[in-house]
This record gives C-alpha cells, sequence and structure tokens, in this order.
C-alpha cells in the first residue's frame, strides 16, 4: 500500500545484452477477443487439478467482456519465449525464442486499492522474471474511489481466466498458473482464487501473497495497533483506502463478502483452495491479517506456509535494492517460494 508509494517505480539492475522482455501494457482485453478463447482447454496438465464441465461461469465470462471496455496489463519476460505476442488480438504468437516456459505468474499490485500500478512494482517483478524465467501478467486493474468494489475484482478474475486460456501467448504451456499480490494485490489474489472456486473455473496452482490485506472490516488487533504511529501505513490511510474501495464509513463498515474479506472464506470454499504461501512482515500493521489467514487455513486442514520476517516494514519487496541485507534475504526467500509452487508437482508440496 503506502510502501509501495514510498518506493516509488523504476527496475532492478540489467545484465548487458540480456534485457527483461517488456512491451509495456501490451495486453489489452477487448469484447472483439473471440469467445472460443475465453473457454477453450490449454492442455490435459493445464486442467488436472480438477475436471470441470461448461458453468455458468463462461457466460458471466462473455458478459464481463462485453461490459468492460478494456483491462490493462503488463507482460514481463525474461527471455522472447515462444509464442508470445505483443497485443492480445493476435492470433498467433512468434515462433522465434527460447521453448515455452510450464509456469506463469499471474500478479496484481498493491498500492491499497487506490494507487501504483504494474510499472511501480517492477523493483521485484523484473527480478521474480529473471530468477523464475517465467512469464509474467501484471493486471494494471481500475482503482478506487472511481471504481468501487467488486470492479477491480472482476477484472482481475476476468484477466486470470484470459491468461489461462491464452496461456500460449503469454510464452507459457499454462501447466502450473500461480496468482501473486502484495498489500491489496495480496487481497484481490486470495479473491481471485477463492472466485475460480466458486465459479467452478480452473483453480490455480498456488498462490503466493506478501504482506495481504485479508479483513476489511476495520477492527482493531495488536499489530493494528501500530498504524497509529507507523509512517508508511498510517490509520488514516489505512480508513482512506477501505472507504475508496467499498464505498462506506469505515468506522461503521462490516463485511461477511469473502470476496472482499478472504478472511471471510466459508470450510466449503477454503477446503479447494491450492497451497497459500504467505510472506509477511514483523513491523506492518497488517501482520495480524496474515497471520489470522494462516491459522484459518489450518483450520480447514489446508496446505499454508507463513514466513514472517520480524524487523521489516510493509512493502518490502518494492525496497529491493536499497542496501538492507534484510530486505534482500527476505526477496530471496519470497523467491523461493514462488520457485516451489511453479516447480513441485501438484499435491507434494
Amino acid at each position: 500500500a503506502a510502501a509501495a508509494a514510498a518506493a516509488g517505480g523504476g527496475g532492478g539492475a540489467r545484465k548487458p545484452g540480456k534485457p527483461t522482455v517488456d512491451w509495456g501494457r501490451v495486453m489489452a482485453f477487448s469484447p472483439e477477443t473471440p469467445r472460443s478463447q475465453l473457454t477453450s482447454s490449454l492442455s490435459p496438465e493445464a486442467g488436472a487439478q480438477k475436471k470441470h464441465k461448461p458453468s455458468s461461469s463462461n457466460a458471466w465470462l462473455i458478459e464481463q467482456m462485453e461490459a468492460c471496455r478494456m483491462v490493462n496489463a503488463r507482460l514481463l519476460s525474461y527471455d522472447r519465449l515462444q509464442g508470445q505476442v505483443k497485443v492480445a488480438s493476435e492470433s498467433r504468437g512468434s515462433a522465434v525464442g527460447k521453448p515455452m516456459a510450464q509456469g506463469l505468474i499471474v500478479h496484481f499490485h498493491g498500492g491499497g486499492f487506490v494507487a501504483q500500478s504494474s510499472q511501480t512494482h517492477e523493483m521485484y517483478l523484473r527480478y521474480w522474471a529473471k530468477e523464475l524465467n517465467v512469464p509474467i501478467l501484471s493486471v494494471d486493474y481500475s482503482l478506487s474511489p472511481e471504481a468501487e468494489y467488486p470492479q477491480a475484482l472482476e477484472e482481475c478474475f476476468f484477466a486470470y481466466r484470459w491468461a489461462v486460456s491464452n496461456a500460449d501467448k503469454l510464452g507459457s504451456t499454462g501447466e502450473r498458473i500461480v496468482l501473486a499480490g502484495d498489500s491489496a494485490g495480496g487481497n484481490l489474489a486470495l479473491a481471485v482464487a477463492l472466485r475460480a472456486i466458486a465459479e467452478e473455473a480452473r483453480i490455480p496452482h498456488g498462490v503466493f501473497v506478501a504482506y495481504p490485506a485479508t479483513n476489511l472490516n476495520f477492527t482493531m488487533s495488536p499489530s493494528r495497533l501500530l498504524s497509529v504511529i507507523d509512517p508508511l501505513l498510517p490509520q488514516g490511510i489505512l480508513r482512506n483506502c477501505l472507504k475508496a474501495y467499498t464505498g462506506a464509513d469505515p468506522r461503521t463498515f462490516s463485511t461477511t463478502d469473502p470476496f472482499l474479506s478472504p478472511l471471510n472464506a466459508s470450510e466449503a470454499l477454503l477446503r479447494h483452495m491450492p497451497p497459500v504461501f504467505i510472506a509477511a512482515a514483523g513491523l506492518d500493521p497488517l501482520l495480524d491479517d496474515a497471520v489470522a489467514f494462516a491459522r484459518l487455513m489450518r483450520k480447514c486442514q489446508k496446505e499454508v506456509h507463513l514466513t514472517v520476517f520480524p524487523h521489516l516494514p510493509h512493502g518490502f519487496l518494492c525496497f529491493r535494492g536499497r542496501g538492507s541485507k534484510e530486505v534482500h534475504d527476505a526477496n530471496v526467500e519470497c523467491v523461493r517460494m514462488l520457485r516451489q509452487m511453479l516447480w513441485v508437482a501438484p499435491g507434494a508440496l
């Protein structure tokens, strides 16, 4: 959230002659996208986690496509991979490049639902693309207060569904698709996974979230008391972000909607959740959000891995390259978590 604003944008250092493929806001999903691309299966491996019969979710996706004029996203890839296109409307990608990656990351940036973009999070996205050697599709969802809930979620879910059916255009076979997000983006990553379960869409291979907001009811907790004095995520920003996203007064707002507050997810939804990896910060007002969601997953006997970096603040992913060994080590550990989801077979985590 606010930490990302403080960190700013910009990419990390690159090796000479080895630039990341970055075509900017190249994935513009529009109503002209052929319907067949939205409902087709990628491969037997892509559907291995769960067999799905055609459902109303396909109709929903088409309705969303007709209602949404455009959803923008940013494609980052360390190498040019076969099949990658420069615009989403291209029917066939280039045969030039290295073989397609098996994995794909669909990313949602933080910023309190009101700020930031895929570009402001390049500091770590480019690092991920290099270290993991998989394409990353980072979604530039509509921001609040102009776009209140659930518009951002609908756009993120739409982008995820598009990526599942068009992974080849992104340079991936689509065998392992991981959702990732930080702060508000962590909320959206968890919500998209829950939506996929509820809509009987393909469930992602795993979910990685960093310092996520899992409880959008403005209730105090031990860690949230830090917001009284926290310079990166003060109480005023938390309240304003909540008000902008929900359109309600945070002092009286209450919700049981699991797609708004993933901490409200029922056991019926959570029993289908893929493995979740959570990176939390010890000096973060949202620490208790991360811990509470991990406990909820464990209560439902689902796979969850919680790592707390005790001396780091909210937004530490965007502080990469600022000279702190603790930040560097935390970023390395986050890449390890993602690598584990991308390269380990389902059910073996």
